[in-house]
């Protein structure tokens, strides 16, 4: 009677636990991770284009359903770090492949490209160090994509990267009441820094340090005329400004023929300084002798 007692113990107990383990895979099965990059380009968060030629990198933990990222991110568990990920002609997936935590919650970072000394910290978000703007490289970083769920995502995570430069534009149109003609040659602004180091925690910030040099925003000569023109836009590292804009013009009478030669205007942008991932569009009204300016900001930009 004992020996059958225990059989019967032995018998539910291990139906007990392969209702658990067959009620766990059910419950949470193996996910495999994928990406799904795009380029924010506007303040309405509309999507740009991710080049499909351009790996980027992840970084990548986790928390306990009951943790948020935002309360508890000094307590999260590191998935990944650095990991990269590359388009295989249909998906984006990491190498080699990443697959779900268990039934936790996973907070996403990514940056990009990968030719830049890059790193992440729950501190600092995707550091930088280093960058020089005359590499011509245009670095890209997510926001912490936090607490994405396996059953929400399907393991499918999208990335919305931001530009870490600032782009700056520059148009200009003749507010003049004369036959007169004004002829852009050159637009520039001196002084400006290249050189930084960037952290995207708090909040998108570069430490511009070093040598300043020119920016020629204009590489055409350029009739003005009544409606605004674009002269050329540069990216150009976050910093604090307090320089000029030059404008080199020439002032033609109706024919065609030069009044002034090499008039030099200059005005200066009420502004405390580019920031991070900003667009800064300005309109110049120029008169024969004068400009004064209008400005748009876009919080998000692609290009």
């Amino acid at each position: 009677m004992k020996m059958r007692f225990l059989y019967i113990a032995l018998i539910s107990f291990l139906l007990f636990s392969m209702g658990c383990t067959e009620e766990e895979s059910v419950r949470m099965p193996i996910v495999d991770i994928s990406f799904s990059p795009a380029i924010i380009s506007n303040t309405r968060a509309t999507q740009g284009t991710y080049p499909s030629d351009a790996p980027f990198e992840v970084w990548a933990y986790y928390l306990p359903k009951s943790k948020m990222w935002s309360d508890n991110c000094g307590e999260a568990q590191q998935l990944t770090a650095g990991h990269k990920v590359e388009y295989n002609g249909s998906e984006w997936l990491p190498t080699p492949a990443l697959v779900w935590p268990s039934d936790n919650n996973v907070t996403f970072i990514a940056s990009a490209p990968l030719n830049i000394d890059t790193d992440f910290s729950i501190e600092d978000g995707i550091i930088i160090k280093d960058f020089d703007v005359m590499s011509g490289v245009l670095p890209l970083f997510t926001e912490p994509v936090a607490d994405c769920d396996a059953y929400n995502t399907n393991g499918y995570i999208a990335l919305p990267f931001i530009h870490a430069l600032s782009k700056v534009e520059f148009e200009v149109r003749s507010v003049i009441l004369s036959d007169s003609v004004i002829k852009l040659k050159s637009l520039y602004m001196d002084n400006i820094m290249y050189k930084g180091n960037f952290n995207s925690l708090p909040e998108p910030t570069w430490e511009p340090y070093g040598e300043t040099m020119r920016v020629d925003f204009c590489n055409d000569e350029i009739v003005v005329g009544r409606i605004s023109t674009s002269v050329g836009w540069k990216m150009i590292m976050g910093q604090y400004i307090n320089n000029k804009v030059v404008l080199i013009v020439d002032i033609l009478d109706s024919e065609g023929n030069t009044l002034v030669h090499d008039r030099k205007i200059e005005l200066s942008l009420i502004v405390d300084r580019w920031q991070a991932g900003k667009y800064y569009k300005y309109t110049l009204n120029l008169t024969t002798d004068s400009a004064s300016f209008e400005t748009e900001v876009f919080e998000r930009f692609n290009i």
